[in-house]
This record gives structure tokens, C-alpha cells and sequence, in this order.
């Protein structure tokens, strides 16, 4: 149900990408015995950037409230309830893009704010439910969900978007996720000494193995300046960063770069700019099952798997996008974005995963206060390429890699040499609660 809610949580984050394209291309137009060639919104690449980066506005506000509330009222209703809001942000996305250009960005923010919710609170949920050797193999399962969405997503929108109008993604994912809703809040609970079909053999099991004992977090304040001061917390927070850049560059603006600079149509452009997010989904759940691999056997130490994932996944990005810099077939560079964003996976058992390993208790802040900064990326990204390929030509595309390349270098260099994967000196503390 976890991968599902991503599936749809990022299928509603990315489908506006190819709406987008559709809303602002020129139609023939019947008027009058009249043939007309117009736009149904005539907004220029640099409003389209913000169109697109708005959504983030509003992602940034709920990070870090977002983690301490799933910390303390329990993730499973956190996560639910973010994405039935976000469902039904999402219904209103058409008619307030036909209302008006701010009346879109403002249901794009509403929609972000909404979905902030869902990754602080999917660390709160696994801080409790997945054992500490298999936390790796779980997070990465449950999180693959949002590429598998984003692979799905994109050629569904561009189906729907061709075959019956661009405002059908927005009502067709609102439904479906008002559904989901219902079902995850029949069958899913926050702790397992709550599950009503648990048997103590699987309770004692998780008592014995899960960070937190199977039980919940208690509310008491958190230790900011030790966070704050913690050279393991940075390391993570600088590789998020880094990381999103590249990663919502992509997602925001490969519909585009595909569509006007590779010259595809809409239906082609669904599927190509689902070709990397397939790749990246199946390197998620590959590194997630060797990294608690290696753990389970002692092979490596947490911090070394957490280090050569991350390492593997910021420097491979990094290399094939300064080579896409350099394509001149349109083949070749489809297939090296493909290869890059697919290196991406790996990162995840390496920086993503790592909150869970400095402090299970309060993990799901941790991940707040970092994706709130890893969001900055998702609202400048998408207006700065807005701004750099305002004649949308290939060579304008250049700096676009090479930007994320650079702060792909920065991001794993910097966690290489700080990053751990040991539990810190200012994680303890838990308790058992009924709710």
C-alpha cells in the first residue's frame, strides 16, 4: 500500500509536466469557416518554470512540521491523510488553470503543501515496523513506489492528454487517490502492538529488532543543537540537496526537453521521459537489497554501504550527464539521461535511508528538515531552465547538465567524507503508547 501511495503521490507531482506541454502548444482552431492556429495558454518558458517550481513553494512548508507530527501522532495517518488532501487539490488543478494563471499556482502550492507530508511520515512508519537489518530492503520498496509512479505516470498522462483532453490527468489521479485513501485507512495501523492480526511471536519480533521496539516516539522536544551540530546531519542534508537538483530538474522539465529539443510528440514524449524512472525504480530496489545484504553479512559496516551507494549514485549521475552534454544524436542522448537518472537508485540506500541509522526516534524530522532544504531545487530548477533555455535549443540544454553534474560532485564528495551510518549520541529515547 506504501508503494502505491508514492505511485501516486509522484503521479500527481509530475503530471502537470506533461499536461503542460499540451496546455501551451498551438491547436488548429475552426472559427467561422476559419483555420486558425492558437494557444490554449500562452505562457512563455519562464512562467512555465513557475508554474512548475510552485508546487514546491507549498512542498517546503509541511517538511519539517510534517516529520514532527508523523513522530508523534503516527505516520500511517499522516501519509494517508496528506495524499487524500493532495487528491483532492488535484481535482481542482484544471478548472483554476482555466480560471486563472495565479489560481493554478496557488492549487499547485496547496497540492505541495498537502504532500509534504508523505516522506517525513514513511520514516515514522518504518522507524517502528522495519527491523534495523532489513530498514535498507523496506525503505527502498516502499519509496520505489514514486518512480514506479513516475514511470506509469508520464506515458498514462500523455495517453490521457491525446486521447481525451490534458484536464482528464488531473480528475482521472484525484479519483484514484481519494480511493487509495479509503483502503489505507481500513487495513493499515500506526504500531504494530496496535494490529489487530499480529501474533506475539511477530510483536516479540519486532520488539526485539525494530530501532524503536515496535513502539512509538514520545513527544518530548527534540535535541536541535546537537542535531544542528552534527557533522553526519549535514552530510546527508548537503547530499539531498545536491541530489534533488538533478533529480527535479529532470522530473520537471524532461516532458520538455524531450518534446521542443528532441522533437517528439506528446504520446512519445510520455514514454521517453519515463525511460529513466523505470531505470531508476529497478536500481532503487537492486541497491536496497544489497546494501541490508552486505549489512546482514557483515561484508561492510553501515557507514561503508551507506558512503558507496551514495557514491556510486552522485558520480555515475554526474558522468553521463556531462556526456549527454556532448550528444549530438538524439538516441544517444536519450540513452545517457536514461543511464544517469537510473544511477540515481543507488543513492537512496545511501543518503535517504541514512536518517533511520543516526536516529531512529526522530527520523521522520530528520528527513523534514532535510527534504525542506532538498526542496529549494524543485521551485529554482525548473524557473532557472526556464530562464537558460528561453530559444529552447540543444546547446542552451548544455549548462543545464553541467549545473546538476557540478552539485552531483559536490553532494557526494561532501557525504563521503562526513556522512555515518552509526546511531548518534543524541538519538535515544522511546516509548510503547495505545492510541
Amino acid at each position: 500500500m506504501s508503494f502505491l501511495g508514492f505511485s501516486l503521490v509522484y503521479g500527481m507531482r509530475i503530471n502537470l509536466s506533461v499536461a503542460l506541454v499540451d496546455m501551451v502548444s498551438n491547436k488548429t482552431v475552426h472559427r467561422h469557416n476559419t483555420t486558425v492556429h492558437m494557444k490554449e495558454f500562452d505562457w512563455d518558458t519562464t512562467k512555465q518554470g513557475v508554474i512548475l517550481g510552485s508546487f514546491f513553494m507549498g512542498y517546503m512548508i509541511t517538511q519539517i512540521p510534517g516529520g514532527w507530527i508523523a513522530g508523534y501522532a503516527g505516520g500511517t495517518r499522516t501519509f494517508g491523510i496528506g495524499l487524500l488532501f493532495t487528491s483532492i487539490f488535484t481535482l481542482f488543478t484544471a478548472p483554476a488553470a482555466r480560471l486563472d494563471f495565479l489560481a493554478l499556482i496557488a492549487i499547485r502550492i496547496m497540492e505541495g503543501i498537502a504532500e509534504g507530508f508523505s516522506y517525513p511520515a514513511m520514516h515514522a512508519i518504518w522507524s517502528v515496523w522495519a527491523p534495523s537489518l532489513e530498514k535498507s530492503k523496506l525503505t527502498t520498496i516502499s519509496m520505489s513506489g514514486a518512480y514506479f509512479g513516475t514511470v506509469i505516470g508520464l506515458p498514462l498522462a500523455g495517453e490521457l492528454t491525446k486521447r481525451l483532453s490534458w484536464s482528464s490527468v488531473f480528475y482521472f489521479y484525484g479519483v484514484i487517490g481519494i480511493v487509495w485513501y479509503i483502503v489505507w485507512f481500513a487495513i493499515i495501523y500506526d504500531q504494530p502492538c496496535n494490529h489487530p492480526t499480529i501474533t506475539p511471536k511477530e510483536l516479540e519480533y519486532l520488539r526485539k529488532t525494530t530501532p524503536l521496539g515496535g513502539g512509538s516516539v514520545s513527544p518530548k522536544s527534540p535535541p536541535w543543537k546537537s542535531i544542528l551540530a552534527s557533522p553526519p546531519f549535514w552530510a546527508i542534508l548537503v547530499a539531498h540537496f545536491c541530489e534533488n537538483w538533478g533529480f527535479y530538474t529532470f522530473l520537471t522539465t524532461l516532458p520538455t526537453y524531450f518534446s521542443r529539443v528532441i522533437g517528439m510528440d506528446i504520446e512519445k514524449t510520455g514514454f521517453l521521459s519515463a525511460l529513466p524512472y523505470l531505470c531508476l525504480s529497478i536500481t532503487c530496489q537492486l541497491g536496497g537489497q544489497l546494501a541490508d545484504y552486505w549489512r546482514s553479512r557483515n561484508t561492510f559496516t553501515t557507514t561503508t554501504v551507506r558512503k558507496l551507494f551514495n557514491t556510486i549514485a552522485c558520480f555515475g549521475q554526474a558522468i553521463f550527464l556531462i556526456i549527454t552534454a556532448q550528444m549530438k544524436s538524439k538516441a544517444a542522448a536519450v540513452a545517457c539521461v536514461t543511464i544517469a537518472v537510473g544511477f540515481s537508485g543507488f543513492g537512496k540506500s545511501g543518503y535517504l535511508v541514512n536518517h533511520l541509522d543516526l536516529s531512529p526516534k526522530y527520523a521522520s524530522l530528520l528527513l523534514g528538515m532535510t527534504n525542506f532544504c532538498a526542496s529549494i531545487p524543485g521551485i529554482v530548477s525548473p524557473i532557472l531552465v526556464g530562464y537558460l533555455t528561453t530559444e529552447e535549443k540543444p546547446e542552451q540544454w548544455t549548462m543545464v547538465f553541467y549545473i546538476s553534474s557540478a552539485l552531483y560532485i559536490l553532494g557526494g564528495a561532501v557525504y563521503f567524507f562526513f556522512a555515518s551510518g552509526e546511531k548518534q549520541p543524541w538519538a535515544d529515547g522511546y516509548e510503547c503508547t495505545k492510541f
